[in-house]
C-alpha cells in the first residue's frame, strides 16, 4: 500500500514537472521589434511620439469642430445636412482610429525598450566587466 502511494506521488510529481517544462518551452513570445537595435528603437519611439502628438492635436481640433446638426426646413437641405454631418463624423472616427493605432505601436516600441533595459542592466554589465579582466 505504501509503495503504491509512493509510486503515485512520484508519478504525479513527474507529470507536474513535465507539464511545467512543456508550458515554459512553448511560451516563445512574439517580439515584432526584437531585431531592431536599441538606437533604432529610440529613434522609432521618438518619431512615433512626435506623430502621436501631432495626431492628438488634430484630433482635439476636430473634436471641437464637430458641432451639431442644424435644423433645416426643406427635405433636400435636411439630406445635405445629414451628409455633411456624416462625412465629418466619418473623418473624425478615421482620425481617432489612426491615433489609436499609432499609440498602440508606440506602446509596443516602448515595451520592447523597457524589456531590453530590464534584461541587461548597465550595473550588471559593469560588474561583470570588473571580474572578467
Amino acid at each position: 500500500m505504501r509503495g503504491r502511494l509512493l509510486v503515485g506521488a512520484l508519478l504525479a510529481a513527474v507529470l507536474a514537472g513535465c507539464g511545467e517544462w512543456g508550458a515554459r518551452s512553448g511560451e516563445q513570445e512574439f517580439r515584432p521589434y526584437g531585431s531592431y537595435s536599441a538606437a533604432d528603437l529610440e529613434a522609432l519611439a521618438e518619431a512615433y511620439r512626435a506623430e502621436v502628438a501631432a495626431l492628438q492635436a488634430r484630433f482635439d481640433t476636430a473634436k471641437r469642430k464637430l458641432g451639431g446638426v442644424r435644423d433645416r426646413e426643406v427635405l433636400d437641405q435636411q439630406v445635405r445636412e445629414f451628409e455633411r454631418v456624416r462625412r465629418r463624423g466619418d473623418a473624425f472616427r478615421a482620425l481617432g482610429a489612426e491615433l489609436s493605432e499609432r499609440e498602440a505601436t508606440l506602446r509596443e516600441v516602448e515595451r520592447e525598450l523597457a524589456r531590453r533595459n530590464a534584461d541587461d542592466p548597465s550595473w550588471f554589465a559593469a560588474l561583470t566587466g570588473l571580474f572578467s579582466s
